[in-house]
Parts: structure tokens; C-alpha cells; sequence
């Protein structure tokens, strides 16, 4: 008997401004997208910090039938716009492709990456294939739905702060707001900080990020449950807010109530053209600058409780 012919699908592939790949990886899963992956994000395959040239522009590929192509061009014009890309800085081509294992695709085309000293990589890489250093730390993410795959610029801005926190004495405890997939969470707890705490409305989070601290053997040092940000309570040495600007903003008096005296906050995802009116609201609430840092256009800051 003849084999049945395999089902034709498209190939949209999106070329984009550095930066926005774990952002618009949300946005088309939640529109449905499901077969969306980031390519050549890290050159060659390289851990960030190998050196080795410089990789092409940021690419998302998403396999999808033929009906659903002109909803997707349409929802990429609306991110570009909400994102106030610069006209010309991104371009669509469509392509018809065969069926294949796309859940293989992306498995390949996972790259691990170095942040610091943390090499973040999927459970289902071997890390004694990586040109790994000494002074190297796994960080071991279960694949899933939840954001956060260390691909967004604040995302890995975050883990630079976790390091530098952690490199002498550790903080007491640590709760991450809006944990998502747990990676930072789990990094703290890898990093040697004994209580851990993260919640996150998205009702694949807990789950999600409780077997990521499994994977890193931390899992008795931390705790995840699925709520809004009210649902935190306690008071806490440390506190990771890698949220987005108007959360940040809107919630500083929470971030005050959440920290004990002394205690440090994280802030993230803040689009550059919102950071100066963030941070003023973040200094009214009694919580000091220390420093900022910028990745293309998302800002970061580290705050302490007055």
C-alpha cells in the first residue's frame, strides 16, 4: 500500500530586532501557535561568551497551515507596532514545507547559552557536551508552556544580578514574582540561597517550575504556587520582579511590603521609553536605586529598601 501523502504546511519565518524572541514566542503560543521556535539565536550554537562570530539576525519560525498564514502576518504587524519596531526592521517569508517532527526541530535547534557563570541548557541536552569552564554552573530548564527560557535580554540580566548577590553571602530567602518557568527562582536556589520562594497567575507555572528545581536537585528549598501578585506575603531579603512596566509601577508599594529592611529588589522588563517614570514611582514607595543596565531596549534595575 501506497504511503499516505504527508500534509503540505507553511514555513513563516519572522526576522526580528535583537531582543524580543521570549516575547514574541509568548505571543504567538498564546495566539495558538504552538510550533514556534527561536533559530540562530546564539551563533553557531557557541554558550554566550565563547566569542566566535557574530550570528545572523534573530529569527522565529512558525509552522502553521495555510489558512492560518494571514492571521499571523496580522498579528506581527500588531506586536511590531506595539513594540514600536522601526519601519523596515523586520521581514516575513513564507514557505511551503513538508510535515515533519517539529517537537525534534526544536529540540535540535535549542541552544544552550552561558550567562555569567550559568549554563542554561534544556533536560533534554547533555551538558558534558558543552565547552564548559571550571567555575561553570548547570542550570538545568524543563521544557513547557511557561514563560521564561532565558532567551528574553531581562531575563538574562536578572541572572547576572542573582550572581552578583549570591557571590559572597547569599540572601536569607528569595520569593520571584511572576516565576513562570522557575528560572530564576531555581537559579537562587542553585546558587546557594536556602529558602526560595515564586508565584505566577499562569496555571502551568507551578508545575512547570517545581520540576525544573527537581532537575537542578534544589527542589526541597523551593516552593511555587500559582496566584496574582497579592497572594505574596511575608517579608523577604530578596525579591525578583522581572515583570513588565506597568506592573512594576503599579505594584512598588507591594514590592516595599514584601522586603524586609535592607532587603534587595530586582526590577525588569521595563521598556526603555517608560524607565524614568518606573523608577520615580519605585523611589516614592521608599525603595533606593542602586544601579540600572540596558539590553537593547529593556532596562533593569536593582533597588534597596530604605
Amino acid at each position: 500500500m501506497d504511503a499516505k501523502p504527508l500534509k503540505p504546511l507553511w514555513r513563516v519565518t519572522l526576522t526580528h530586532p535583537p531582543g524580543w524572541e521570549e516575547s514574541l514566542l509568548w505571543h504567538f503560543r498564546e495566539a495558538g501557535f504552538e510550533a514556534a521556535v527561536a533559530e540562530q539565536t546564539f551563533p553557531a550554537g557557541l554558550l554566550e561568551g565563547e566569542g566566535g562570530q557574530v550570528g545572523a539576525d534573530p529569527e522565529i519560525v512558525v509552522v502553521t497551515e495555510e489558512q492560518e498564514v494571514s492571521r499571523l502576518r496580522a498579528l506581527t504587524e500588531t506586536v511590531a507596532k506595539a513594540f514600536e519596531w522601526p519601519q523596515g526592521s523586520w521581514r516575513i517569508q513564507v514557505e511551503r514545507r513538508q510535515e515533519q517532527d517539529w517537537e525534534a526541530l526544536w529540540r535540535k535547534r535549542w541552544k544552550a547559552f552561558r550567562c555569567g557563570n550559568l549554563v542554561v541548557h534544556a533536560e533534554f541536552h547533555d551538558p558534558r557536551n558543552f565547552p564548559t569552564r571550571d567555575r561553570d554552573q548547570p542550570l538545568c530548564l524543563k521544557a513547557g508552556s511557561a514563560f521564561g527560557t532565558g532567551g528574553h535580554a531581562s531575563t538574562r540580566l536578572a541572572l547576572k544580578v542573582l550572581q552578583r548577590w549570591c557571590r559572597n553571602r547569599p540572601p536569607a530567602d528569595l520569593i520571584d514574582l511572576g516565576t513562570g518557568s522557575g528560572i530564576l527562582a531555581v537559579a537562587a536556589a542553585v546558587l546557594g540561597v536556602p529558602k526560595v520562594a515564586g508565584m505566577d497567575p499562569d496555571p502551568q507555572s507551578p508545575a512547570q517550575a517545581q520540576e525544573t528545581a527537581a532537575l537542578n536537585r534544589v527542589a526541597q528549598r523551593c516552593r511555587f504556587w500559582r496566584g496574582t501578585l497579592e497572594s505574596a506575603g511575608g517579608r523577604w531579603q530578596a525579591v525578583m520582579a522581572n515583570l513588565h512596566s506597568d506592573l512594576v509601577r503599579d505594584h512598588a508599594a507591594d514590592f516595599h511590603r514584601l522586603l524586609a529592611p535592607g532587603g534587595r529588589l530586582f526590577v525588569g522588563g521595563i521598556l526603555d521609553r517608560k524607565a524614568e517614570g518606573t523608577f520615580l514611582g519605585l523611589k516614592r514607595s521608599d525603595l533606593r536605586l542602586e544601579w540600572t543596565s540596558s539590553r537593547g531596549r529593556w532596562v533593569a534595575g536593582a533597588l534597596v529598601k530604605q
